[in-house]
């Protein structure tokens, strides 16, 4: 019941090099996928942009409440990852002394326009999407 699936990385590339060639790998990607786009934009029907958006364009932010940022909290799921600061159930526990300042920092970053540094690392773990398929062909 409680089986946890083996991660399976390549064999045939050393593992200091794994990071550039997923890297690498999705890089390729995202640009294959980019030219795609600009090839296709060209051929768009008479008219097709005008519908993407009819609403007013979004100038400006509105500061967040304290109410607001305690119910997304309540909404959210007790998941934590590694990079979490503190788990998430001591978050939900604790929650009452740290909206406060949860919403200040959201409501700076609204303000300035920028994202804190701190939160933008990710811990990414690949996962085949068919387990017969050879980990070592990226």
């Amino acid at each position: 019941m409680n089986k946890t699936k083996c991660t399976q990385i390549p064999s045939s590339v050393p593992i200091s090099q794994l990071p550039q060639r997923f890297s690498d790998f999705f890089c390729q990607k995202i640009s294959t996928i980019r030219q795609n786009i600009d090839s296709c934009s060209s051929t768009a029907p008479p008219g097709f942009a005008d519908q993407l958006f009819s609403g007013k364009p979004l100038t400006h932010f509105s500061a967040v409440s304290e109410t607001a940022v305690s119910a997304l909290l309540k909404k959210m799921a007790c998941k934590t990852c590694d990079l979490d600061p503190i788990p998430t159930s001591l978050l939900f526990d604790c929650s009452d002394e740290i909206v406060p300042a949860l919403t200040h920092v959201v409501n700076q970053s609204l303000l300035s326009g920028t994202f804190p540094t701190v939160f933008k690392h990710a811990i990414v773990k690949p996962l085949l999407k068919k387990p017969s398929l050879d980990p070592n062909n990226l």
